[in-house]
């Protein structure tokens, strides 16, 4: 008689072939409780937490600007959709054209989603932010048709500016360089302020926190 584990039991075909029985109840019992493990991990790492700055998700504030086409437009419009809120002017040639062009990636990761998320621009040059000038800046970027960018005159735009804490100190004449903070902010549908971004995010990042917040 061959030789046999303990607790192994007796083969159902000969001795040179290996137990059906052994065959079929590896697969039964242990693959799944592993896969279970794996979703079970992909759960959890689906689950996560906001990569941006985490903000106490109190309601953004709200105001009534221009956009760029002339139509008025105020924020809680928005109300139902995740925004993506930032601070930009279109004589720029350093930050702002980076942070569009990374706006533009991460609707382009969301895809069919980003019907659900609208990208609001406040200017922070009121004398050289133009219709003219933010077209074409949109088109340069990808964004056009695809964000809400808001002029105004200096005094409309300054009380924006000053409720989401956005200095802003012209370095030159019009249209001319123009110090400023930077802010990508994302308001769940809710209108609350949750995740907070410097300009040195990473699309990616941005996206994984907007997904957080549609849940």
């Amino acid at each position: 008689m061959p030789l046999r584990a303990r607790g192994q039991p007796a083969s159902d075909g000969p001795p040179w072939l290996p137990s059906q029985r052994t065959e079929l109840k590896q697969p039964h019992y242990f693959l799944p409780f592993w896969a279970c493990l794996g979703l079970l991990g992909a759960a959890c790492v689906g689950l996560g937490s906001f990569r941006g700055t985490p903000i106490n998700s109190s309601i953004a504030p709200d105001f009534r600007l221009t956009a760029e086409d002339g139509t008025p437009f105020a924020l809680s419009e928005d109300r139902g959709k995740v925004v993506i809120l930032t601070f930009l002017y279109t004589h720029c040639t350093d930050v702002c054209p980076i942070i569009s062009d990374k706006l533009s990636m991460a609707l382009d990761d969301l895809g069919p989603n980003s019907s659900r998320v609208a990208v609001v621009v406040v200017s922070v040059d009121p004398q050289g932010d133009t219709p003219q000038s933010v077209e074409q800046f949109a088109i340069t970027h990808h964004m056009f048709g695809r964000w809400t960018y808001l002029i105004g005159d200096e005094g409309q735009l300054q009380v924006v500016w000053k409720e989401y804490g956005i200095a802003v100190t012209p370095v030159s004449s019009a249209g001319g360089e123009i110090d400023h903070s930077t802010r990508v902010l994302i308001i769940d549908p809710e209108g609350r302020e949750r995740s907070n971004f410097d300009s040195d995010f990473a699309p990616q990042d941005l996206v994984h926190d907007v997904r957080l917040i549609e849940g």
